[in-house]
């Protein structure tokens, strides 16, 4: 039976529990003392399998008295003698032939983890789970996901469009490695950080008296028929937040959950509505206008987030690195919008 101490299976399944519980990236690969294990595994093996420790040594690159210390090292870890030795041969010892078959099944197993391990390291296989609010996933994401595949062919990406509301549960439970939304109420089982800031503006039809204005507060907006996000949106509080500070106050004509549901009603001249400028980058309209709000501007705030605690993988920490680069990109386009929206 292999239980006693560190040995070669405790080890392997020390080494698998640290993976699991810490990530492989905390492990040191390959870790020194399954390693050790190992080496006194393959040494018994050779030995058993050539009948020679002179023939094993040769084979395996190492002293002969080098070879016989690790099966010794083996044999004591195991408490048992697994060869027979006198100066003309080797034999296996009862114990030795029960323990060769669990052995080399052992062996095989730990070189397939090591192998894994090395390949997640160097991003040659995984799996990699987003989640990202719907304008997110559709105005920044693609070309994110789209270089990210490029640069690591073998990593399977899955994503989840999911609103504000289930985007935090996604990412505190641990059911996705990194999401992308709105700004979090403070929450100590979550990380984040700021991606960008999205400014927030009044979409109106074509023909609308709002639609006429060169500049819009939201002291404009109070009065008309106003298609609301829901208070499932990030974006909700915000809006909330800034008609509580100008005593203002809108009672919604219509409530959606989805900008582009919002933009397409605001298109059939069910009212106007406030939103986010990305649900215009996704949902462009020619019979809608998209006014960025004035005295004071709004914005949404986005941001990076993944459980708190959580080791990130290479193939989080590669992703996120495009994820930076892409929405500089954006944001820099975002700004030249704006800038010529005020200015109009």
């Amino acid at each position: 039976m292999i239980a006693t101490g560190r040995g070669p299976a405790n080890t392997l399944m020390w080494v698998c529990a640290t993976a699991v519980r810490t990530g492989v990236r905390s492990l040191q690969w390959p870790a020194p003392t399954m390693i050790d294990g190992l080496r006194q595994v393959r040494a018994f093996l050779a030995v058993a399998r050539l009948r020679s420790f002179v023939r094993a040594a040769s084979e395996l690159h190492v002293s002969q008295p080098a070879l016989t210390v690790q099966v010794q090292q083996l044999e004591r870890t195991l408490g048992v003698k697994l060869l027979e030795r006198n100066n003309r041969s080797v034999a296996l010892t009862r114990a030795g032939e029960d323990m060769l078959l669990p052995l080399e099944r052992l062996l095989m197993d730990a070189e397939a983890i090591l192998g894994r391990g090395h390949d997640l390291l160097h991003l040659r296989r995984g799996i990699l789970a987003i989640a990202a609010v719907p304008t997110v996933a559709a105005a920044i994401l693609p070309p994110v996901l789209r270089e990210f595949r490029e640069a690591y062919p073998a990593i399977t990406v899955r994503v989840r469009d999911d609103v504000a509301a289930n985007f935090q549960d996604l990412v505190r439970s641990g059911d996705v490695d990194v999401g992308i939304g709105g700004h979090l109420p403070h929450d100590h089982t979550i990380a984040t950080e700021d991606l960008f800031a999205d400014p927030i503006c009044v979409f109106a039809p074509h023909g609308h008296p709002l639609a006429r204005k060169r500049r819009v507060t939201l002291r404009d907006v109070v009065g008309h028929d106003v298609i609301m996000p829901s208070r499932l949106l990030s974006v909700r509080a915000t809006l909330e937040q800034g008609l509580q500070e100008q005593g203002l106050s809108i009672r919604p004509a219509h409530e959606t959950s989805h900008f582009s549901t919002a933009v397409a009603m605001v298109n059939a001249g069910l009212g106007v509505s406030i939103l986010p400028y990305i649900a215009y980058a996704c949902y462009r309209s020619t019979q809608v206008r998209c006014l960025p709000l004035h005295d004071p501007p709004l914005e949404r705030r986005m941001v990076i987030a993944a459980p708190e605690g959580r080791q990130p993988s290479p193939a989080v920490e590669k992703f996120k690195e495009i994820l930076r680069r892409r929405t500089a990109e954006y944001t820099a386009t975002l700004s030249a919008v704006m800038v010529t929206r005020h200015a109009g």
